[in-house]
């Protein structure tokens, strides 16, 4: 019962200065008056009366329970177990725990005993509001409970030993409707299995589909190819991230061995040979190594119309740490294990690089800048190509017609190739 004067006395004292109240809880106060003062007007004019309303007569029977909790009654709400369970792993919450809250028809659990309207009442005062969570840490970190639909779980082992002999791991990000962009990799860039005397692994990485039809492709796509990584929540660009954890998960458990790895997109035009180039260059740091790309002194865009758009509550932050471009980026091998570690307590940022950053903040790892990664569609010449790694913005066309035309001229001088590059 103290409990419950605690919170009563809270609530009293959050009506009694209106002015400072959070936008959620203004809102709840109106929505409370209007109920209140509706249930007013109809205990004034029609509790204990008969009227005649277009012939017929008016109940006086009495009415359904007015209060705000009551119609809001969870017990009442059954809802779909797959979208909870993405809401909930969203924000980091025990999947199982959380659906029983939501959703208590969907569990077998024994029913919670009775609660008062005092009770529940406080409940709903203080449900949703940002300066009564009591664990903001916990609830908004990225915790991946989630289970892989599609695995390979032998491509980065050797048939009869179990070391790999996989040099480096390319993880291209890429959506189930994208079919014709997978073909065209397969069958340029990403053809390659042996560069330089190093294997290569190409692989695709996808959350599942609402699209039925698209998901019962892409199933069939991965039987015949063998080349892609699906975990179960929903593909989309805010669960980006989930799907850079995933990857960090998929290579800590599956492909631990590997000396590199990189993440890029189905719109890139890779360059192996330079990449590989540049890693088997005696400079370039065997562990701790996560280059790319690089961004320092980012401020977060708090416009709500930019598609980048962060609001304060989800980073408070004027800049953001520094990091690589999510279009193509690679680090070390013993990198993704601690990643993905560092993931389960890290807060979740829904774009994908920068929450990269704030986890290699945190592990001490610093960010290299490389002038072969390029983030913008370089347009094209031979020499050119021969010496960046990445490009962007490439259609199925451009990556056929750059492929064929590097292969066809594969005996052309071009300066200055296999130097190192600029970095920063």
């Amino acid at each position: 019962m103290s409990s419950q004067s605690d919170g009563l006395m809270m609530a009293l004292q959050d009506l009694s200065t209106y002015a400072g109240l959070s936008r959620h809880r203004r809102i709840k106060l109106y929505f409370l008056g209007m109920v209140l003062f509706n249930a007013c007007l109809y205990l004034i004019i029609y509790r204990g009366h008969k009227d005649v309303v277009t012939g017929r007569q008016v109940s006086t029977s009495k009415p359904h329970d007015l209060g705000v909790i009551s119609s809001r009654d969870l017990s009442k709400v059954a809802c779909d177990p797959e979208v909870i369970k993405d809401i909930v792993r969203h924000h980091g919450e025990n999947a199982k725990e959380q659906e029983g809250k939501l959703c208590p028809k969907n569990t077998k659990t024994g029913e919670e005993p009775s609660r008062g309207f005092l009770s529940r009442f406080l409940e709903w005062w203080h449900s949703g509001s940002e300066d009564n969570s009591t664990n903001t840490h916990r609830s908004l970190s990225a915790s991946h409970d989630y289970n892989l639909v599609l695995n390979e779980p032998e491509v980065c082992r050797t048939k009869g030993r179990n070391e790999t002999d996989v040099f480096l791991l390319v993880c291209v990000f890429t959506i189930h409707s994208n079919f014709e962009r997978r073909k065209a990799i397969r069958e340029t860039w990403g053809s390659q299995k042996i560069v330089r005397g190093k294997q290569i692994m190409t692989l695709f990485m996808l959350g599942k589909s609402k699209n039925q039809y698209h998901q019962r492709l892409v199933e069939l796509e991965s039987k015949r190819h063998g080349d892609i990584i699906m975990e179960d929540f929903v593909d989309s660009y805010q669960n980006l991230t989930l799907k850079t954890i995933m990857t960090m998960k998929w290579t800590s458990q599956y492909c631990s061995d590997v000396n590199y790895v990189m993440k890029t997109d189905d719109d890139m035009y890779i360059n192996y040979d330079a990449l590989i180039t540049h890693l088997t260059d005696p400079e370039t740091p065997k562990t701790k190594h996560f280059v790319g790309n690089k961004f320092s002194g980012n401020a977060p865009i708090r416009n709500p119309k930019s598609k980048w758009y962060v609001p304060k509550k989800m980073y408070s932050n004027p800049r953001y740490p520094s990091f690589c471009s999510g279009t193509g980026y690679v680090m070390s091998g013993d990198i993704p294990a601690r990643a993905y570690n560092m993931s389960l307590h890290t807060r979740f940022l829904y774009l994908e690089d920068v929450y990269m950053g704030l986890c290699m903040k945190k592990l001490k790892i610093k960010m290299t800048g490389h002038s072969g990664f390029h983030i913008d569609n370089q347009p094209y010449k031979y020499c050119a190509y021969k010496r960046m790694i990445t490009t962007h913005g490439k259609t199925t066309t451009e990556m056929y017609r750059i492929w064929e035309d590097q292969g066809s001229r594969a005996g052309t001088i071009c300066v200055g190739i296999h130097k190192p590059l600029h970095r920063h």
